[in-house]
């Protein structure tokens, strides 16, 4: 942990500005389809051109600038910079050391194959600091790359920055930002629409499009939050008939979905919920009648966390979510990643600290290959035992104009959930 500190870390302490980026404002219409398995790369529009007329860009380097913006909220937790070594580390900042140290130990795996590094920690919270002031003071417009763990907030003025200068933005967990044209931002966790469709793709192709729409949800403001109007256009996109919100006022009024169901169609049903014991209720309620209704519940990533919900299912229902960061952890490159970082920090790696190693060695890799822009060149999956990763441009539409919106990751993983656990779903 004290090695957190002992890197080049900076936050805001200068007035510095750096003008601020144009947004497009024309009308776009998300095309979320993605680019079919056979289609090629669309023809370069106007801004591709501009980015191709930079050919240095795409040379590769013996050395590559990059910036780690991570949210330890230090100006939060202590009083100066001073204080750091004497006090308590908060645990609101282990997710970011979770990611920093994974990060580290891909850093120096590369450095064996010749891929060298000059890494900067940039300590970034929306809440407190002024992206665009810290962007001035650390010179981040002299980097080859950006890689934040932020959520949608913070993730916003970095992939602007970012679209100013020119740098690509790695963004390696979920969060709801989606830029309208940002051909610099890389989601390799794609956001919770992209997931959605992927789910309803597969169901689409199995039972059509008449079928069932339920969206079932408690009321809280958590959960109308993951049920949000994104979610909803994508079920009523999906459905012929409008999908019916049902919101529950708490974990034991799961009886009132059943008068929803329909004994004539294939009864989709989304349960906009992470709270283990709503989910578990809902389950077991729809386990009991799952044999008289043709259900399919989808669900949230997260759940591939609760073992305990395969309690809760009984044979006949059918029970989906996607998972986009699958760890086989007995695989030769876990565990080699595992001794790695146990040796090193003395404590088992987080899912974080995984996301760390992978995303900075799929980095390191790829700045390799390609050079800077590596995400117009990524034509494969990128294979690891953490995971396939394929970036894809979201292709955005201006009346006969196509032109890409940012790269979202392609490999999502659908997983079912059965009575003896989580198993791949098997198309």
């Amino acid at each position: 942990i004290i090695a957190v500190f002992s890197v080049s870390f900076f936050s805001c302490h200068e007035t510095k500005q750096v003008s601020k980026t144009k947004h497009h404002k024309k009308k776009i219409v998300r095309d979320e389809t993605e680019v079919e398995p056979n289609d090629t790369t669309p023809p370069p529009p106007k801004y591709v051109n501009e980015i191709l007329s930079h050919q240095d860009s795409f040379n590769t380097k013996p050395v590559y600038k990059v910036a780690l913006i991570l949210p330890f909220q230090l100006d939060s937790f202590y009083r100066d910079k001073s204080s750091i070594a004497t006090s308590n580390i908060p645990k609101a900042i282990f997710p970011a050391i979770d990611f920093y140290e994974g990060a580290m130990i891909a850093i120096d795996s590369l450095k064996k194959t010749k891929v060298n590094f000059d890494v900067i920690i940039v300590d970034f919270s929306a809440s407190k600091n002024d992206f665009e002031k810290i962007a001035a003071f650390n010179k981040l417009q002299e980097m080859d790359l950006l890689i934040g763990t932020l959520n949608s907030v913070e993730a916003m003025p970095v992939a602007n920055f970012a679209m100013q200068h020119k740098i690509n933005f790695v963004s390696p967990i979920a969060n709801s930002y989606t830029p309208e044209f940002n051909p610099y931002y890389l989601a390799l966790n794609p956001n919770a629409v992209s997931q959605q469709l992927k789910l309803l793709k597969i169901v689409e192709k199995k039972y059509g499009k008449e079928v069932n729409a339920l969206v079932v949800r408690q009321d809280n403001a958590v959960e109308s939050n993951v049920a949000s109007s994104n979610i909803s256009a994508v079920m009523k996109k999906f459905s012929n008939a409008h999908p019916v919100e049902l919101i529950l006022p708490n974990r034991n009024k799961a009886d009132s979905i059943l008068r929803e169901l329909d004994s004539t169609k294939r009864n989709i049903i989304f349960v906009a919920s992470n709270d283990v014991v709503f989910i578990n209720a809902v389950l077991k309620k729809l386990s009991q009648f799952a044999n008289l209704y043709p259900i399919t519940v989808l669900g949230l990533p997260s759940w591939i966390n609760h073992e305990s919900l395969k309690n809760a299912v009984s044979k006949n229902l059918e029970v989906l979510f996607s998972n986009s960061y699958l760890v086989n952890r007995n695989s030769f490159d876990y565990q080699k990643f595992h001794k790695n970082f146990t040796e090193q920090y003395h404590i088992r790696p987080s899912e974080l600290a995984i996301r760390g190693y992978n995303t900075m060695l799929l980095c390191g890799v790829m700045l390799n290959k390609y050079g800077v822009r590596f995400n117009y060149f990524m034509q494969e999956p990128y294979t690891t035992s953490f995971g396939k990763i394929l970036l894809k441009p979201v292709i955005g539409k201006e009346h006969k104009h196509r032109f890409i919106q940012f790269y979202n990751n392609q490999q999502l993983n659908v997983m079912q959930l059965t009575t003896t656990g989580v198993a791949d779903f098997k198309e």
